[in-house]
């Protein structure tokens, strides 16, 4: 199953979950995620991999219970803009790690249980990319 466009998830505060999101293989415009106070997890966009599996951005930001973003393991590139912001909970970007072609700017910030360290790491393995904002994120760790 195809997304033709962009998809938004947007200030739906009883969303836990996007289990009912399970079979989209990709999205021809920009994944945006924005202020659902309760999600927990993307659980439900496992089917998304490859290179062209986000054709646009993919936009992360004020979801304050999110913890990481596992499922999105095997994304390994988007058309544009990477924003991860103002997540207050979230502790892992490990779901990044295959993602190595963004085709534009990359704004990793305000994230306050996010270890600056990781995000360096992930920065730094970003093979085509273009400019990098990273601040505000945790740098005790």
């Amino acid at each position: 199953t195809s997304v033709g466009g962009d998809l938004s998830i947007d200030e739906n505060n009883g969303l836990t979950n996007l289990t009912g999101l399970a079979g989209i293989a990709n999205i021809g415009g920009s994944l945006n995620i924005t202020t659902n106070l309760t999600l927990t997890n993307l659980a439900g966009l496992t089917g998304l991999t490859g290179a062209d599996a986000i054709g646009g951005g993919l936009n992360i930001s004020g979801n304050d219970v999110l913890v990481d973003m596992d499922t999105l393991l095997g994304v390994s590139g988007i058309g544009d803009e990477l924003e991860i912001r103002n997540n207050a909970s979230l502790t892992s970007i490990t779901g990044l790690t295959d993602l190595t072609s963004v085709g534009g700017n990359i704004d990793i910030s305000s994230n306050p249980d996010l270890c600056q360290s990781i995000v360096d790491t992930f920065t730094s393995a970003c093979e085509s990319c273009g400019s990098i904002n990273t601040g505000n994120n945790n740098d005790g760790c």
